[in-house]
């Protein structure tokens, strides 16, 4: 899988991630690609799917949304811009900048915000959302990646979703379908 980073984006927000320190078989993945087992192609995809939608929508994004998949160790990440993140799954005690934080809520991160994890205290899998699309290459519709993990170095492009460049949209209307997903997914958690 490529993590290459694009340069030229026309008229969408640009901000970009890096990994400073790589974990074990830490990948990107989404909702998966199905249907092409039959000729040997696995479907990859989220391992814990309510966890990593639930940090999908917390953060804004669609809920099958690509996003860090993470074991522990986990990775080690810079932010380069300011962005909204939130982790969910496995509890590994995220620390941002020397602070740990809490799971399952948006984090505003700044620039030369750095994000690493302590210990494993429970789960096996943790997600890291960040507001945005991760710019990846796809293959079969999908970003989900199975051949390589993340590494040190790797850098990310996240790029807005269309409708966060509208200037006249309904905030209201949007917040109030994030709490219903919010709300939906919970259940199947809690």
């Amino acid at each position: 899988m490529n993590h290459s980073i694009k340069t030229n984006f026309n008229n969408y927000s640009q901000m970009s991630i890096q990994i400073i320190k790589q974990g074990i078989m830490d990948t990107l993945q989404d909702k998966g690609r199905y249907g092409f087992q039959h000729i040997g192609i696995p479907p990859c995809g989220y391992l814990d799917y309510l966890s990593a939608q639930l940090t999908n929508v917390i953060v804004g994004n669609p809920k099958e949304a690509s996003i860090f998949e993470l074991h522990f160790p986990a990775s080690s990440f810079i932010f380069n811009e300011a962005h909204t993140i939130c982790i969910s799954g496995a509890n590994f005690v995220p620390v941002l900048n020397d602070k740990s934080i809490a799971l399952n809520t948006p984090i505003q991160v700044c620039k030369n915000d750095t994000l690493h994890f302590m210990q494993p205290l429970l789960g096996k899998t943790s997600y890291l959302s960040i507001k945005g699309n991760i710019d990846s290459s796809s293959w079969l519709n999908s970003k989900s990646d199975f051949s390589s993990q993340l590494k040190t170095n790797d850098q990310f492009n996240i790029i807005a979703w269309d409708g966060d460049n509208k200037i006249n949209s309904d905030k209201t209307e949007e917040q109030e379908r994030q709490q219903c997903n919010i709300n939906e997914i919970q259940k199947h958690i809690f």
